[in-house]
């Protein structure tokens, strides 16, 4: 568990969007982390891979965008741009950005689907993140279906339905949480 309130030097807060979702990180701390940290834990720092021959596009169907609705008011919508060779960011109707105003993208988009369930009268969610579930890959205009893994003490993993583990395509990784069960819309 590496959170803000016992690891905060390797996050901050932009002023600019409202917490709780304002929290940011980055795979720069994340290794910064790794190095000072994880011997102290006894937890060997795994990366996934990584490679220019992504296998997301092997079996996987062609797709122009995914929608997630995470509640009857609240979807993303994620639609490839394949100039840009990248996924673009909307919420509801209008497009998400970054801190500097740029489109928000990634590289590739997962859906790991997990059991999770409402705790509170504040909506807060309690997610099985230990174990295993199915997931959804989007990358260059593809979707592949494939599952999660992930022990107590170890980093998520992600694999084929074949049990290959999924090598990604170098840039920026999306994942997203949905209970088991939630219809994505997928744009064909």
């Amino acid at each position: 568990d590496v959170n803000e309130f016992w690891n905060g030097a390797y996050f901050w807060r932009a002023s600019e969007a409202s917490a709780p979702h304002n929290l940011f990180t980055s795979s720069t701390e994340w290794q910064r982390f790794a190095r000072a940290e994880s011997h102290i834990r006894g937890v060997p720092w795994e990366p996934w891979q990584f490679a220019l021959v992504s296998n997301i596009a092997i079996s996987s169907l062609a797709t122009r965008g995914v929608t997630i609705p995470f509640a009857s008011n609240y979807q993303v919508a994620w639609r490839y741009d394949a100039a840009a060779r990248a996924y673009q960011r909307s919420v509801e109707t209008g497009k998400d950005a970054t801190s500097a105003g740029a489109p928000l993208t990634a590289t590739t988009i997962i859906v790991q689907f997990t059991g999770m369930k409402t705790i509170d009268e504040e909506g807060r969610k309690e997610i099985n993140t230990v174990g295993s579930g199915p997931a959804k890959f989007f990358w260059e205009g593809f979707m592949l279906q494939g599952r999660w893994s992930k022990a107590k003490n170890g980093r998520t993993r992600f694999y084929t339905t074949k049990g290959d583990e999924i090598i990604f395509a170098p840039g920026r990784v999306w994942v997203t949480l949905v209970p088991v069960g939630t219809e994505l819309q997928i744009t064909n």
